[in-house]
């Protein structure tokens, strides 16, 4: 039993630190006998602290869990860092700021909901980058301006939920046409439109006018053959 660690302990610790306004930076020195490289950091019901920096340090980390908090400041430009992560819920913890477009640089990333929050500006269009993301939640906050059509390169992507910000603009048809897509919402965007499906361009219309010449000039011809014919007998 020496040196096991149990992955529970580690998010009770990571919990209390919190709790108690210590930085992550204090976690990592306890990186010989609680690692939480392996292991899902999940912080509920704490209050008055801000996601430090030093989070970015947990290269290994596979899911940050952040939900039903009260939290102050910005999401850190650090989770940029994190290689391995899988998940990441930052759920109704009222931060604010920009989403950082650092975001995209998490190749493992599957699963991305930064709902309920007073986060603002635009969505980032290195979103499209992600190799690996498979659904984005980024509902109930005051994000503003356009859905970039860069979403369209996620090919990946399966569930996109835009709910309850204050984008405009025209919804780009390259989100529509995602080859994984199964759920689109984008309800109270009142700016929002939907995209102008182009008219099918008619098929042209053959021209008979020649054909009909040219049996024209055959009847002509026919007749006036029939006519010697009846002439000669």
């Amino acid at each position: 039993m020496a040196g096991r660690v149990f992955p529970w302990l580690s998010v009770l610790l990571v919990g209390l630190l919190l709790q108690a306004n210590l930085s992550l930076a204090s976690i990592s020195a306890f990186g010989s006998t609680i690692p939480l490289n392996q292991t899902v950091v999940f912080v509920a019901g704490v209050s008055g602290f801000s996601i430090p920096t030093e989070i970015g340090l947990l290269a290994d980390l596979q899911s940050l869990l952040l939900n039903g908090n009260t939290l102050s400041g910005t999401i850190p430009t650090e989770l940029g860092n994190l290689n391995n992560l899988e998940q990441l819920f930052i759920v109704g913890c009222g931060v604010t700021g920009n989403i950082p477009s650092e975001i995209s640089q998490l190749p493992s990333l599957l699963s991305l909901t930064l709902s309920n929050n007073n986060l603002d500006g635009g969505i980032p269009t290195e979103f499209g980058s992600l190799p690996s993301i498979g659904s984005i939640d980024l509902s109930s906050n005051t994000l503003t301006g356009n859905i970039p059509s860069e979403l369209g390169l996620a090919d990946t992507l399966e569930e996109v939920v835009l709910d309850n910000n204050q984008l405009s603009g025209e919804i780009p048809i390259e989100v529509f046409n995602l080859p994984a897509l199964r759920t689109f919402t984008f309800e109270n965007n009142s700016g929002l439109t939907l995209p102008v499906t182009p008219e099918p361009t008619p098929e042209p219309t053959p021209d008979t006018s020649d054909a009909g010449s040219i049996w024209s000039t055959y009847l002509v011809a026919f007749a006036a053959a029939f006519a010697c014919l009846v002439i000669q007998v």
